[in-house]
């Protein structure tokens, strides 16, 4: 039985993620500056031996090919020198997307995105696989982890995120292979070479997308309770954390530390006081704040001085925050409030238009109304809005019954450990690209409901 819901796996997920990979194959919905950026840096590695450095005329040029052309443009159609590249990369973003494309581009020979692409869909497939190894020993049932595996195939945000050359599909792959790691460990194999490469594994893919971190402290914060709780387990809990902080160490923060001394002078950098600034921009506001790089690129450079994207320009970005929270903090702590129904049941995108069909900021129930004048907006209201609604809800119902049935840990981990994580982007602002790789966790829950009702039948 195993092998054949490996093979019927392997299959759905080559053909899902193949006709994903043609209905929306390079869509300028997915950030294209982003990929284009690091795009270069994988192009600047290979011609000019400079990983850590972007041209601004090059990223013009690519901006404005991309716009006319209304796709990603490949490197490998630049046919012109734009010269060394003597730009930062922007601190709200790391390199390690980019060296993963110049690592490929040196093996295929070109600068095209659809080997990164192509790349992903075997990831994807392969730790779909892990991903099934994992929810069997979970729940002790296979026929589980299959109904939840293809549950994750037809939880269309993932799978339409995976075909696009982004990086925050890698948090999918890292929390995947954590998740097997844990799991595999806690049971009756305890492999450590296994917890080690998954965890070596884990680290690598926060390298190239470091919002994945948040996992580190959920999953500690499960095992731990897990250990308070079954003293047998102590020894084994403490193996686990020691293993997945010192990989986590080697792999992730030397090499994020190494490289932030390099580029910028400093240990530490990121966007914390510009996510901050817009996140205030997200609802109306008393400074005139927006949600929006360009605004606040132009804003906080003028006001203070500096260039979007370096060090200091955060540093003025935090000094705007802490003014305005001085002068009215409830605001900031509302604000949080108001985004926790986006993380509860958000309305997770998978059909991307360059241009909505609905007007900005029109809420559920505008939407819904509007969904009744005509057949096309219809569809894509339910396609839209309510399909993965109801794939959320049909996961929370999946969560009680296991709860019911006494699966604490597989629930702990799942929700608290892999989903949780992905709430820590409250405090700022919400991005659905940011809680599409987290929350795959409810598509496993939703398979959990058939598979039980399946296995309960069979019994």
């Amino acid at each position: 039985m195993k092998h054949m819901h490996y093979f019927v796996l392997l299959v759905m997920s080559l053909s899902i993620n193949g006709i994903f990979l043609y209905w929306i194959n390079q869509d300028l919905s997915f950030h294209h500056t982003i990929t284009q950026a690091h795009g270069q840096i994988g192009y600047n590695w290979i011609n000019y031996n400079n990983p850590w450095m972007l041209n601004s005329k090059l990223s013009d040029y690519l901006s404005q090919q991309c716009l006319q052309h209304n796709r990603l443009i490949n490197l490998s159609e630049v046919n012109k020198d734009f010269g060394q590249p003597t730009q930062p990369f922007p601190v709200n973003d790391t390199i390690g997307y980019g060296l993963v494309l110049g690592l490929l581009w040196k093996i295929t020979g070109s600068f095209n995105f659809i080997d990164v692409q192509l790349l992903q869909i075997m990831l994807f497939t392969l730790l779909l696989l892990l991903l099934y190894k994992a929810v069997a020993l979970l729940f002790d049932d296979r026929k589980i982890a299959f109904y939840s595996c293809l549950s994750v195939l037809f939880f269309f945000p993932l799978v339409a995120y995976n075909v696009q050359a982004v990086r925050d599909i890698w948090a999918f792959y890292g929390l995947v292979f954590l998740l097997y790691g844990v799991v595999q460990f806690l049971s009756g194999q305890k492999s450590f070479l296994k917890l080690v490469a998954c965890c070596s594994a884990f680290a690598v893919c926060q390298f190239i997308r470091p919002s994945v971190f948040l996992a580190v402290l959920t999953f500690s914060a499960v095992l731990l309770l897990y250990a308070l709780f079954a003293k047998k387990v102590r020894t084994t809990v403490l193996t686990l954390l020691g293993t997945l902080y010192v990989t986590n160490l080697l792999f992730f923060w030397i090499p994020f530390t190494c490289y932030n001394q390099h580029a910028y002078g400093r240990n530490f950098v990121g966007p914390v006081g510009q996510d901050l600034v817009e996140g205030l921009g997200e609802f109306e506001n008393q400074w005139n704040y927006q949600l929006s790089d360009a605004w606040i690129g132009e804003y906080i450079g003028k006001k203070y001085n500096v260039v979007y994207g370096t060090p200091e320009f955060d540093d003025a970005a935090q000094q705007e925050f802490d003014q305005a929270y001085a002068q009215n903090p409830w605001f900031y702590w509302q604000s949080i409030i108001k985004r926790i129904p986006q993380v509860i049941v958000p309305g997770l995108p998978w059909i991307f238009y360059k241009d909505s069909p609905y007007p900005d900021g029109a809420s559920f129930m505008q939407k819904l109304k509007l969904s009744f004048t005509s057949w096309p907006l219809f569809i894509d209201f339910m396609l839209r809005q309510v399909y993965v609604r109801l794939f959320l809800l049909l996961g929370y119902l999946g969560m009680f019954i296991a709860l019911r049935k006494k699966r604490y840990l597989a629930v702990a981990l799942l929700f608290f450990g892999v989903i949780c994580a992905g709430f820590g982007k409250l405090p700022s602002h919400i991005e659905y690209r940011y809680l599409i790789p987290f929350y795959w966790p409810f598509a496993i829950l939703a398979g959990y409901v058939l598979g039980h009702k399946k296995s309960a039948t069979k019994r």
